[in-house]
């Protein structure tokens, strides 16, 4: 005798698949709304235009009209930057900004105070700092801008220009 349909293996089968896609879907969907993204921002037309992109640009050319450039490496415990201070009088005190590239919550910043040489000194853990990394390098006033990716740890000097 036949089995009722609810019975048999191949209905039931093709109900579950559904049911399962759709239970995956909420779980996804209850994951996402927990973790937000951040690294676009809701507003970015605004934002874009009150930061005055020009603005920006001009200060990246400024650099390159000095000829300043910086070159990093990584000891043990400290960031090292070496700047070629190019056209400028002295070796001001930076700014650096160092961004990851998916994450805003490990970006960080430091004031850097010149000791008179070409070499400034930021203190950091190592397991802080292991990947890729966007940085910015800028006096005080603000009035050029160095930008680049760079890669911790390396071994070798990674240049900024």
């Amino acid at each position: 005798m036949l089995k009722p349909w609810y019975k048999q293996f191949w209905p039931c089968f093709l109900i579950a698949l559904p049911l399962l896609v759709i239970i995956a879907s909420i779980i996804t969907i209850l994951i996402f709304s927990k973790n937000s993204i951040n690294l676009i921002s809701k507003d970015y037309y605004i934002k874009g235009k009150s930061t005055n992109i020009n603005l920006y640009l001009s200060r990246i050319n400024v650099a390159r009209k000095l000829k300043i450039n910086a070159y990093i490496f990584f000891d043990k415990k400290n960031i090292i930057i070496r700047l070629d201070k190019g056209k400028l009088e002295h070796y001001p005190d930076i700014n650096t900004i160092f961004t990851h590239r998916t994450s805003a919550g490990y970006d960080f910043s430091y004031q850097v105070l010149s000791k008179g040489n070409n070499q400034y000194h930021i203190p950091i853990n190592r397991n802080m700092i292991e990947g890729p990394w966007f940085i910015k390098i800028s006096p005080n006033n603000k009035r050029w801008l160095i930008e680049g990716k760079v890669t911790f740890p390396s071994s070798e000097i990674q240049s900024i220009c």
